[in-house]
């Protein structure tokens, strides 16, 4: 497992973690040992001094995020932000402007009254990851694996080959909604490459 991904996949542990201490704290700011003591070290397969260096690129990669505010320039003090907050505690706040989606062929189309036109793909990896860990029930792992290999294949930027996900098509057809946002994350990386 690489390090990126053995950060990513604890964050959110610690975020909660994180979120906990801050709510009984009156300064709301939050120790990295405190955090490392309710982590289980075997997380980050690693014990020591090492824990907790890595342990301390975990709050930076949630600060990048924009979940945490270091308090001190080591990161071994910080708070959490309104985001972070949002995050743990599963609000969504509401984007601006509208969302809607097209059917059908738009080649040489301008859609909006504007002669500029753009389509951005804001596909969020974590928010379905969430969904995996409320709705996918006997098929979690299962379907963990496909959006992993998914988002393997998505940052590579190669050619999607027939048959990439073939493997995963029990559980794809078992959950339709997962399959609907691998579709999304497809389109969204193909009009990603198209316009870049």
């Amino acid at each position: 497992m690489s390090e990126a991904k053995e950060i990513r996949d604890i964050a959110p542990q610690f975020l909660r973690i994180a979120h906990e201490i801050a709510m009984n704290e009156s300064s709301e700011i939050v120790r990295l040992d405190l955090v490392a003591e309710q982590l289980q070290p075997n997380d980050l397969k690693t014990t020591g001094s090492d824990y907790v260096d890595k342990l301390a690129t975990v709050s930076q990669y949630l600060g990048r995020r924009g979940f945490l505010r270091r308090q001190t320039t080591d990161w071994y003090m910080f708070s959490l932000t309104r985001e972070g907050i949002d995050e743990v505690e599963g609000n969504k706040p509401q984007e601006a402007g509208s969302t809607f989606n097209i059917y059908g062929p738009v080649h040489g189309s301008v859609i909006g009254t504007h002669n500029k036109t753009e389509l951005t793909n804001h596909f969020d990896f974590r928010s379905i990851e969430q969904r995996i860990e409320r709705e996918g029930g006997e098929d979690k792992e299962e379907l963990k694996r496909a959006l992993a290999q998914l988002e393997r294949l998505l940052e590579r930027g190669e050619y999607l080959d027939r048959g990439a996900l073939a493997q995963f098509s029990g559980v794809m057809e078992r959950h339709s909604w997962f399959t609907g946002a691998v579709t999304q994350a497809l389109i969204g990386f193909a009009t990603q490459a198209m316009g870049g």
